[in-house]
């Protein structure tokens, strides 16, 4: 809106885009911040397209390269993953409080559990679990049309631990695994609930990267980031790391393994225990 206070879709041309993009570095903002938006314009442009709102010949984002059309730029995504020195740092620390507790088992859940996102930790239910197994279809493709992906990991003694302090006591099938979420909720409802409890773990998760002195603040996304670089350091396959975060998109991983026999779970789980 600072930008082009009113916008059509015929004005959204590639040279618009390039000026917005400009515009955007003058004022600071990233390559990657700056994607975010353009994204999310062509998502918008795309919708238009089908509803015959907008011109598909006039269609100004690059769907091949060299074709002469605005190609999104992409920023040089951070490094998240803590080093393995910072994870024996880390599991060495003793939170101070119990929300800090609380935080610290959270991050740790995700990082035993495949990089489990707190979506997924939220939505899990006590059905999930059978024997010494976790099994969940990650809530990103669960509505979506392309087949189903489903992760599945060794439920370790440090998994336990947790769910044996911080989860639900309700033994039902349906019960959640962690009291976070309600049946009944609207996926509106479930969103912000989820996002306000990952917010609370982050600000504690914050307050203890300082006190470790870590250069940047540990987050939940670091837990995911971590686990998938823990696997390879230690030399597992790039498939196997793919499967284990449940990515449906590589050929690879998909031909590599379709389901993980206990003892590849119990391996994966001694890797990301070996900091």
């Amino acid at each position: 809106k600072r930008f082009r206070k009113k916008l059509t879709f015929s004005m959204v041309t590639v040279t618009f885009c390039k000026d917005y993009e400009q515009y955007m570095r003058k004022k600071g903002k990233s390559t990657a911040y700056t994607a975010i938006h353009l994204r999310n314009l062509r998502t918008i442009y795309n919708i238009a397209v089908v509803k015959g709102i907008a011109d598909k010949d006039k269609y100004p984002f690059s769907q091949n390269q060299n074709d002469g059309k605005y190609q999104i730029k992409s920023g040089q995504k951070a490094k998240k993953a803590l080093t393995t020195e910072e994870l024996r740092t880390l599991k060495n620390y003793v939170p101070k409080t119990p929300a800090q507790k609380k935080a610290y088992a959270f991050w740790w859940f995700s990082y035993y559990a495949n990089g489990l996102n707190m979506k997924d930790i939220c939505l899990l239910q006590k059905k999930n679990i059978t024997g010494e197994t976790v099994t969940i279809e990650r809530a990103k493709t669960s509505r979506t049309q392309r087949v189903k992906k489903l992760i599945q990991f060794f439920l370790s003694p440090e998994l336990k631990a947790i769910i044996n302090e911080f989860g639900n006591t309700d033994e039902s099938s349906d019960a959640f695994v962690f009291d976070v979420l309600k049946h009944g909720m609207t996926e509106k409802q479930i969103r912000d609930t989820v996002q306000s409890f990952n917010h609370t773990i982050n600000q504690r998760l914050k307050v203890i990267s300082t006190d470790l002195k870590f250069e940047k603040p540990i987050t939940t996304i670091v837990a995911r980031h971590s686990f998938a670089t823990q696997l390879k350091r230690k030399g597992l396959p790039v498939a196997l790391v793919g499967e284990s975060l449940g990515h449906s998109s590589e050929k690879t991983t998909q031909n590599y393994l379709d389901s993980f026999k206990i003892d590849t779970l119990k391996h994966v789980a001694n890797v990301l225990n070996d900091i």
